[in-house]
């Protein structure tokens, strides 16, 4: 039996921990929360005390195997560059990256997420906005139906924050999904599909400014698009890999229409107050 060493590095009180429930009290509702978990616990030592992860063993590249995609999804390449028509190809960001063609092994899987982001009179003085995440199905906890926290933690409320909040919080949920599972081996690929092409271009943007040690926080929605990196580099567990994919929003996609109702229906919710 594998035993787990749950390492926090930034918490309530940090130091590893032998189980989930005993770690979770020190980060959950803690801004700013970095933890892991590891196999090792020369690993989760390291992590406690400098945050960083040993880099990963490299690997022989995969022979390439088609994966499904869900051919109502108009995906398109990366941005910047006009796709082939009639090819659907993923657009690959970040240091975690999920492979197209990958050849799925063992416990290897492939989630689906969709993201959505809903802004009422965007542009109009709008005074709320929601965020939707779809995992692929009506009756799955995970699904995320949040009004944008309107506590000065972002710059305003438009349609743009909605999409930034709804992609962190998929990314959060995967990563406490993960956190609370026991690991069985194998590489979780994780595809986030959104409909916002600022997104998209926020997080290239935000890889290349952390490459040259420049301050990601520093743009407008910095402190999200900050958030995001961090969970994609840094916090999300080394056996998730995750690409994003741009869809066409209000068509035929399902996923994104789900994700869209989520995030209107959000809009809907009586105003609470957000404490960490």
């Amino acid at each position: 039996m594998v035993v787990f060493h749950y390492a926090v590095h930034c918490g309530r009180i940090c130091g590893i921990f032998g189980t989930w429930d005993e770690a979770k009290i020190q980060v959950i509702g803690f801004k700013g929360a970095k933890y892991r978990k590891f196999e090792t616990r020369d690993e989760a030592e390291m992590y406690v005390s400098k945050g960083t992860l040993p880099p990963p063993p490299a690997l022989a590249a995969p022979a390439p195997a088609p994966v499904s995609v869900d051919a109502e999804c108009n995906v398109v390449t990366t941005i910047g560059m006009q796709p082939p028509r009639k090819r659907r190809r993923m657009m690959m960001l970040g240091a975690q990256a999920a492979d197209d063609g990958v050849e799925l092994n063992g416990n290897d899987s492939i989630l689906d997420v969709y993201t959505d982001g809903a802004c009422p009179n965007n542009g109009n003085g709008a005074t709320v906005c929601g965020s939707g995440v779809y995992f692929g199905s009506d009756d799955d906890p995970r699904n995320i139906s949040k009004m944008v926290p309107s506590d000065g933690e972002f710059d305003r409320v438009t349609n743009n924050i909605a999409e930034l909040y709804a992609v962190q919080l998929a990314l959060e949920a995967i990563m406490m999904d993960s956190a609370s599972k026991p690991f069985k081996g194998g590489t979780l690929y994780v595809r986030i599909n959104t409909d916002s092409k600022y997104v998209l271009q926020c997080i290239e943007k935000a890889a290349g400014q952390a490459a040259a040690k420049e301050r990601v926080s520093s743009v407008p929605n910095g402190h999200c698009i900050e958030k995001i990196h961090n969970l994609l580099t840094q916090e999300l567990p080394v056996h998730v890999k995750v690409k994003f994919l741009w869809v066409k929003g209000h068509g035929v996609c399902n996923g994104n229409n789900k994700a869209d109702e989520l995030a209107r229906r959000a809009c809907t919710l009586p105003v609470v107050a957000y404490v960490d």
